[in-house]
């Protein structure tokens, strides 16, 4: 925390310390720009005071020839020059010479030149400045908020795989104390294993959420025959981990030759979620059903539930890693927020993509896998 302060302080000290000098150069060189003009004019003025004596003291007339070596020198009657126009002194007051109006607003026409450039430069410092601190307070701000996203992912990861750890626990050190009769071993021995598995596939989770952000993820795709891969990932859900036969319903038969290009062992991981998602948000008593639909090439499972359902404004946020809630008022609040990130991220890997679609709040919510269909004959 000290250390965090620490580096805070010293980037809000240098961007004072850069806001500063970027303001300092531009006044410095709009003050070296008014400068120069003064001393250009100055310089004309001089030069317009030493002409001056240099003709007065000629006792024949000033001609045009007296001039030409002077370009920006102009000889006129005094009564039409300008107040800084200077007589030629003794011989000749009636005459005067001064500065011509061209070269008068050549310098001007150069000062304002260089004051735009300086005030252009001054502006693109300033900007890239800011875009840089920007940058900066962006990447500090998004390192803090991916911080507070690992540390509240760890804890709730810590918690789901704590919680069938203990009754794994609990349940191996009754059996060895011999505690449990006959007729409920095989009972408790079922609830253990289904801890085992839910325990596995958090951790299997949490691998594979490392192997995609580290683009390590391997999908070796195969033809997959889809109507025994439902069979037995629902048969799976119902004895092994769920243990409640109303839980997960095939709602509609699927075409025993219907055939898709997948990794088997990554979409079961997709459904496990897209089940999970809809077991922990469907109410007091979830009902999923899956559903499959073929139209042309493409292959549509569809995961639905009754629960709670989610706004249109939220249907991307959804899939947003570590999200753990669809609303903030709602109770359910376990989970590691990965399993909804990680079913579209597999998804995609294998060439489809996972959309969700809901009604409202409490009007349930529809996620469909869409994947390549297999040619029969490579089947």
């Amino acid at each position: 925390m000290k250390r965090d302060w620490l580096l805070q302080f010293i980037f809000g000290s240098t961007l004072l310390c850069m806001v500063a000098m970027v303001g300092w150069w531009t006044l410095f060189m709009a003050n070296a720009v008014q400068i120069e003009q003064t001393v250009a004019l100055s310089q004309l003025q001089v030069q317009a005071h030493r002409s001056a004596i240099t003709l007065g003291q000629q006792q024949r007339a000033p001609q045009i020839e007296d001039t030409k070596h002077l370009d920006a020198m102009l000889l006129l009657p005094c009564k039409e020059a300008t107040p800084d126009a200077v007589a030629l002194v003794p011989h000749h007051p009636a005459t005067c010479i001064q500065v011509q109006e061209r070269v008068l607003n050549q310098i001007q026409e150069r000062l304002t030149r260089r004051n735009d450039m300086v005030l252009g430069e001054g502006l693109f410092l300033f900007l890239l400045l800011a875009i840089c601190s920007f940058m900066l307070y962006t990447l500090i701000a998004e390192k803090q908020r991916h911080a507070d996203r690992m540390e509240s992912f760890f804890h709730a990861a810590t918690h789901e795989m704590k919680t069938p750890l203990t009754g794994i626990t609990t349940l191996l050190e009754t059996l060895r104390a011999g505690r449990v009769p006959d007729n409920e071993r095989d009972q408790l021995l079922s609830l253990g294993l289904s801890g085992c598995h839910q325990l596995e596939h958090r951790i299997e989770n949490v691998l594979i959420a490392g192997g995609l952000q580290a683009g390590q993820q391997k999908v070796n795709l195969s033809p997959t025959t889809l109507a025994p891969f439902l069979a037995a990932f629902i048969d799976h859900r119902l004895h092994t981990l769920t243990g409640r036969p109303e839980d997960v319903r095939l709602s509609t038969p699927c075409d025993p030759k219907l055939h898709i290009q997948v990794d088997p062992d990554l979409l079961r991981v997709v459904l496990e979620n897209l089940v999970d998602n809809g077991l922990k948000y469907g109410g007091d008593k979830p009902v999923v059903e899956i559903a499959v639909a073929q139209c042309e090439k493409i292959v549509g499972i569809a995961v639905s539930d009754s629960g709670i359902g989610f706004e249109s404004a939220v249907q991307e946020a959804i899939f947003t890693p570590y999200r753990r809630a669809l609303s903030d008022g709602h109770k359910v609040q376990h989970g590691t927020g990965l399993g909804l990130s990680i079913a579209r991220d597999l998804c995609r890997k294998m060439g489809g993509d996972l959309v969700a679609m809901s009604h409202g709040k409490n009007q349930g919510a529809t996620f469909t896998v869409t994947l390549q269909a297999a040619p029969t004959e490579t089947a």
